[in-house]
């Protein structure tokens, strides 16, 4: 392996080289008009598409440099695309999930994940990316994320700019240091989040279990204790302690603390405390081996605040700087600890203190753990190290429009045609000018201000989609297949701007939508027991008496008569919604769905585990149901009376999806909407717009056939891309399509910036005239060379019949989103290669 390197003129003409070879075949593609082109399959074979990005991804050229160029303008095409989610990561990457973390190649579509500002999102796609070199980001606090060198972050500048950029991005801008070992000062910085982790069923109260861990005696053969200094005393005025159990406390004159021991026999148990401690595998361990158990650090955040506080209570303190100092004998416990305070978001360092040799207490090191002011931005990174080392990687694309989930460490992370015909455009021009003794520094900048000024003016310009025209969004999007626009646009009309769309294969030849209405849970059935249809994994029921509880369905509970009431007659069915349900009462109902006394008539779910969602979502049951609540709070038991009644239920292992009386929800719909539009916090808004999705919305999936392989791959691509484009078109709206939105913006800009420096003033038109490009191919395409100088603005040409039309008015539009990322990328792509002065390329 070597390699080789080309210099200024010479790099930039070869990667102008690559750069043209995948341009003017995606440029075929473009428009109504526009050509096939025959791509290899990925399943093998051959394919004809005239899908831009699929065009794009297919073009490998042989020689290295041009390689180079053809993956960089890929680049802007595919992001733009919004087809691919994040950049790939390491199998072995781990993803945060309400239950914990797990690797990112055992997610599937429709899982469930933490996203940030305690979010949650859904995996709605999954791209296996081959072999890649693994770089690794590293960290201010040491923490370090494995990713691919295309790997997407969001960062924060040290001026407050927000923005989204790639590993190679980071490399490139001399902001990070890419050599191992180097340590400089950077300009990048990840903002950090809290993962909001479903709540445990913890059998010792969080604040209580961090006071153990830090000061308890938990051995196996004595009490189990705590020892706590004169100015602790005060902690046990906040106890929360097991049932049963009851403490003495007596002051230790000789060792200057109070000692207080845990009593409590069950004569089940024997010592509660000696049994609830054995349940967590942690009686009988020393100072030196304590450790957090895991319940406890994958438990809501307001329980891992709980246990940092009883923690920091017994073997921490609060320093002069108001920043808490941690100090444990215990590797493991100190592992916990960094883990707590990652997951909360909470800066920290760590160090290691080694005592004297044949110190008078103990040779064991001291882990001292310290709470960091932090950056104003988040956490720092200081590296990127590229390690020679290649693996399998994939990644995920989100549902959330913030793309945001978090993966190892607590590290929040990430997930078209026209841009690569403007990226395009603006290379060649800009080429000219540098020839022409401009310079490229100044020609990036004047690129810079016109990409903010066309998205300003885009922004400005845009309207909002409507149902009469959201179906030219997903047929033009679809390459101008009308069957698969109107059933993509139907889709979205019937679940709503909050629903979810998604794509997958068929078990036919044939495409078909399915569209599952009504208030939709993410959470599923307890037990496959509960199956209706086995052959696809669910149940369902049709007019469902409803059970709604709030709470843990005892044994003790009059369930069995509550059956005798349901079940009665033939017809009875039963949906339980609830917290939580005993096993021995679990056990029950399946004896019974086993014997076949219940079986096919009932089914229980359990719900969400954040209380505010939890609580919402009951009231918004008890509406549409008409159900009461059943909960100890409010005195209510479960009997015949407080049940409620639906249309039907759907219930899988990942979510349930409920049809009830709509009507119902009238009242309830425009007070939730009526909130949202006088609400002005950010994010109550935002989780009351949620609140409404669940009621209201649904979740519609296309199922994709096709008669071959080519042909799906092909269609797959159409489909993906029309989803992308109608989501877009509902979240930023909508723009004269064919290129005629940027034509009257680029018009319009025309003349501005005269006082700059004349290179600044060229890259300025560069970017405009780039954005005049799009439109003219189209033209071209369709076998027009007129290029129409007199058009009034919001006027283009139907190229089907060649008239000039108001192209928002004939349906002929582009999502807004779609094209001002077409109009930043391709700027963001093609600067890079102007300014690029050196290309190394290594032999494999």
């Amino acid at each position: 392996m070597g390699t080789k390197i080309k210099f200024s003129t010479e790099a930039r003409e070869s990667l102008k080289r690559g750069v043209d070879q995948v341009a003017n075949a995606v440029k075929e593609s473009l428009g109504a008009e526009g050509r096939n082109v025959i791509i290899p399959a990925p399943n093998g074979g051959y394919m004809i598409t005239k899908d831009g990005v699929s065009i794009a991804r297919s073009i490998y050229p042989e020689d290295g440099f041009e390689a180079i160029g053809a993956s960089l303008i890929k680049e802007a095409a595919t992001r733009t695309n919004g087809e691919a989610g994040d950049g790939p990561q390491p199998l072995y990457s781990k993803v945060a999930t309400p239950n914990g973390f797990v690797k990112i190649e055992d997610l599937e579509i429709g899982d469930v994940i933490c996203g940030v500002n305690e979010d949650y999102q859904t995996v709605t796609g999954i791209f296996e990316k081959g072999e890649k070199e693994i770089y690794q980001v590293i960290f201010s606090d040491g923490r370090v994320v494995e990713c691919s060198d295309n790997h997407l972050w969001s960062v924060v500048t040290s001026y407050g700019a927000s923005k989204d950029i790639t590993v190679k991005d980071m490399i490139k801008s001399d902001k990070v240091s890419y050599l191992k070992g180097e340590h400089i000062s950077h300009n990048y910085y990840v903002p950090l989040t809290e993962a909001q982790f479903y709540k445990k069923e913890l059998l010792i109260d969080p604040y209580f279990m961090g006071l153990l861990l830090g000061d308890g005696s938990l051995s196996g053969t004595g009490s189990v204790e705590l020892s706590l200094g004169k100015d602790k005393e005060h902690v046990l005025d906040n106890l929360v302690l097991p049932e049963g159990v009851s403490f003495h406390k007596s002051w230790v004159d000789s060792k200057n603390y109070f000692r207080v021991k845990f009593v409590g026999v069950n004569s089940e148990y024997g010592s509660i405390m000696r049994y609830l401690l054995s349940e967590y595998n942690l009686l009988g361990v020393k100072s030196d081996t304590k450790f957090i158990p895991s319940d406890y650090l994958l438990s809501d955040i307001e329980d891992r605040k709980k246990l940092l506080k009883g923690l920091l209570d017994t073997d921490g303190y609060i320093n002069n700087r108001n920043l808490f100092e941690f100090s444990s004998v215990s590797e493991q416990l100190k592992d916990g600890f960094q883990e707590l305070c990652n997951s909360l978001s909470i800066p920290i360092s760590t160090s290691k203190l080694i005592r004297k040799e044949n110190s008078s207490y103990s040779d064991t090191p001291i882990y001292r753990i310290l709470q960091r002011k932090g950056f104003k931005y988040g956490e720092q990174i200081v590296a990127i190290v590229p390690t020679g080392v290649y693996t399998d990687m994939m990644c995920i694309k989100v549902s959330g429009s913030d793309s945001l989930y978090i993966t190892d460490n607590y590290i929040p992370t990430h997930n078209t045609t026209t841009a690569t015909v403007i990226a395009q455009s603006i290379f060649e021009g800009g080429l000219s000018l540098i020839d022409k003794g401009s310079s490229s520094v100044e020609i990036k900048k004047g690129i810079d201000k016109a990409s903010e000024d066309v998205v300003l003016k885009l922004k400005e310009m845009s309207e909002a989609v409507t149902s009469d025209n959201l179906k030219h969004v997903a047929t033009i999007s679809a390459n101008g297949d009308e069957e698969l626009g109107e059933m993509i646009s139907k889709a979205f009309n019937k679940i709503g701007k909050h629903g979810t769309v998604l794509s997958t294969i068929s078990d036919t030849s044939e495409t078909y939508v399915e569209v599952r209405e009504g208030t939709v849970l993410d959470r599923g059935y307890t037990s496959r027991v509960f199956r209706t249809d086995v052959q696809r994994d669910l149940c369902k029921l049709e007019n469902p008496f409803v059970l709604l509880h709030r709470g843990k369905i005892e044994k003790g509970d009059k369930i069995v008569k509550l059956f005798d009431a349901v079940f009665q007659k033939p017809e009875g069915r039963l949906l339980i919604i609830t917290d939580d349900i005993d096993p021995f009462v679990h056990s029950v109902i399946a004896q019974n769905i086993d014997s076949g006394a219940i079986r096919n008539k009932i089914c229980v779910v359990s719900l969400p585990q954040i209380l505010k969602i939890q609580l919402d979502l009951l009231n918004d049951l008890a509406v549409l149901t008409g159900a009461t609540i059943v909960s100890a709070e409010k005195g209510t038991k479960i009997e015949a009376s407080v049940l409620g009644k639906i249309k039907s239920c759907v219930v899988s292992e990942k979510d349930t999806v409920i049809v009830g009386d709509t009507n119902n929800l009238t009242e309830l719909v425009k007070s939730i909407k009526d909130k949202i539009e006088i609400t002005k916090n950010k994010f109550d808004k935002e989780e009351l717009q949620e609140r409404l999705s669940r009621i209201t919305g649904g979740v519609a999936t296309i199922y994709i056939g096709a008669k071959s392989d080519s042909e799906l791959a092909e269609k797959s691509d159409r489909v993906e891309d029309s989803i992308n484009a109608t989501r877009s078109a509902l979240e930023e709206g909508i723009v004269s399509g064919g290129g005629v939105a940027l034509m009257n913006i680029c018009n319009a800009l025309k003349g501005n910036n005269s006082d700059k420096k004349p290179a600044f003033k060229d890259g300025y038109n560069l970017l405009l005239d780039s954005c005049l490009q799009p439109f003219l191919q189209i033209l071209i395409n369709a076998g027009m060379v007129n290029p129409y100088t007199d058009l009034k603005e919001g006027e283009g040409i139907d190229v089907k019949t060649g008239e000039k039309v108001m192209m928002l008015d004939y349906g002929i539009i582009d999502p807004t989103k779609v094209t001002r990322c077409a109009v930043e990328n391709a700027a963001s792509v093609a600067s890079t290669f102007l300014t690029t002065e050196a290309v190394v390329y290594r032999n494999q």
